[in-house]
């Protein structure tokens, strides 16, 4: 029948995920690709079984993170802006999708089992010990991204050494002390600027404001 009607643009999302999944011995796949949040709805008209999962973490500790990175935003105005943007638009366009459901990074680092098996049962796949321990064979997966990385556009090449720094932590256990960091690393400038700009939606998802 496909050979009938050509080969269709999820005919071949299918299939090269599907492929890259039977190379790494698995049955499922997954890809974490945050700038889908824009295409939200055409995924899911193109492939009606995906499972959008939103994790979501306090835009303070995610814009130390964005700053300290070569493609990140310069100032902590634009790290603000960023995080409301994507975080609002990625709760808008969930309801054109069927499957979507939002996770908190405190939550996950903190207590991550909790969190995982959540997960799981969404995406329909059993739950295993094993799943809570990927830190110990990330040196492993990471080997496949040991390269330079061009984004295109007028974006900057991003080397082998930045991309393994910027994701040094994969190979570490979670790490509670991730969540809240920005209230003894933020200068209390940036956290209030941040709060200016951001402040509606974290008080929206439920984040304590010091301004408040």
């Amino acid at each position: 029948m496909k050979a009938e009607r050509g080969l269709t643009a999820t005919d071949a999302a299918r299939a090269f995920y599907e492929a890259y999944a039977a190379k790494q011995g698995k049955e499922r796949w997954g890809e974490k690709t945050p700038q889908y949040v824009k295409t939200m709805k055409r995924i899911g008209s193109a492939l009606p079984e995906a499972h959008f999962i939103h994790l979501i973490r306090d835009g303070r500790d995610v814009a130390l993170s964005l700053l300290d990175v070569s493609w990140g935003p310069n100032t902590i105005e634009d790290a603000a802006v960023k995080w409301t943007t994507q975080v609002r638009r990625a709760r808008r366009k969930s309801r054109s999708v069927a499957h979507y459901i939002e996770v908190r990074y405190e939550g996950l680092v903190t207590d991550p089992e909790p969190i995982v098996r959540h997960v799981c049962e969404f995406v329909q796949l059993p739950f295993d010990p094993a799943m809570l321990d990927y830190h110990e064979r990330a040196g492993e997966r990471m080997a496949g991204v040991a390269r330079d990385l061009d984004p295109g556009g007028d974006r900057e090449r991003i080397t082998a050494s930045q991309r393994a720094s910027q994701h040094s932590l994969v190979s570490e256990a979670p790490r509670s002390e991730r969540a809240g960091r920005w209230r003894e690393q933020m200068d209390p400038g940036d956290v209030a600027t941040f709060e200016r700009i951001a402040g509606p939606t974290l008080v929206e998802l439920g984040y304590d404001l010091v301004g408040h």
